[in-house]
């Protein structure tokens, strides 16, 4: 082997030990910022929170929903109840009406029978 071959192996091979110990460096730095049992926990505790307020939301908002879907039955429960009430005098004035033409038409017969 020539001295060139020699010093280029022996360059590979001192850049290989320094990448296997980067990669180990670097997985050390990866252990030591990984959270703890105890920042775990105060992640999910608050992740619990979390939970827990969105639940009181959605309840919030699911009473609202059916606060606001009885008032709409009401609304139209009343809707019904003052178009029956608009029918039914709507009924009465025709039959008032229905008498007061009868009336007139009684009426004149009498004044041409007067006449006559």
């Amino acid at each position: 082997m020539n001295f060139l071959h020699m010093s280029i192996e022996s360059s590979m091979i001192l850049i290989h030990r320094k990448s296997k110990t980067s990669s180990v460096n670097s997985l050390r730095k990866l252990i030591l910022k990984s959270p703890t049992n105890g920042e775990i926990a105060k992640i999910n505790s608050r992740d619990a929170g979390y939970a827990s307020e969105a639940q009181k939301i959605l309840s919030m908002i699911n009473n609202a929903t059916t606060r606001l879907d009885n008032i709409e039955e009401a609304c139209r429960n009343d809707f019904g109840n003052i178009s029956s009430e608009f029918t039914s005098i709507r009924t009465s004035i025709e039959a008032l009406r229905n008498e007061m033409i009868q009336c007139y038409a009684i009426a004149q017969r009498l004044q041409v029978e007067l006449i006559s």
